[in-house]
């Protein structure tokens, strides 16, 4: 959970945190068999620093619902 207090908060967080939530209740729903397409050690990470950290450059899944 990302930090949501002090001087350096983000106003968007909470609602970027809600739209995400939102999106992952809708796959979950309209795609329930949906799987990563490759393994899990095999995804990689792009480092952007600071309080980013780092993220996925790719996430491939394969859908099935």
């Amino acid at each position: 959970m990302p930090n949501t207090s002090g001087p350096r908060f983000c106003i968007g967080a909470q609602l970027a945190l809600l739209e995400l939530h939102a999106v992952a209740t809708v796959l979950r729903a309209d795609f329930p068999g949906a799987r990563l397409a490759t393994p899990f050690a095999e995804l990689r990470q792009a480092t952007v620093g600071g309080l980013q950290g780092s993220r996925l450059t790719a996430l491939p899944v394969t859908l099935l619902g």
